[in-house]
């Protein structure tokens, strides 16, 4: 499947994150978990510190 780059904007930081994921879940507790080709958790983020997630596209 491989995986794609994600932008991470957060709500008080200026800078977004860019997360090489092949899948993300957002969970009953409250977290955004980025996982790779092996199913291994990447990433887990707080809900309410992300203001959104975008697929990137073209580095942008």
């Amino acid at each position: 499947m491989g995986t794609v780059p994600y932008k991470v904007v957060f709500i008080d930081i200026e800078e977004p994150l860019i997360v090489n994921a092949s899948e993300i879940v957002e969970t009953d507790t409250g977290f955004v978990v980025f996982y790779d080709d092996a199913n291994v958790k990447i990433a887990s983020i707080p809900k309410d510190k992300v203001r959104y997630v975008k697929k990137v596209n073209n580095g942008k």
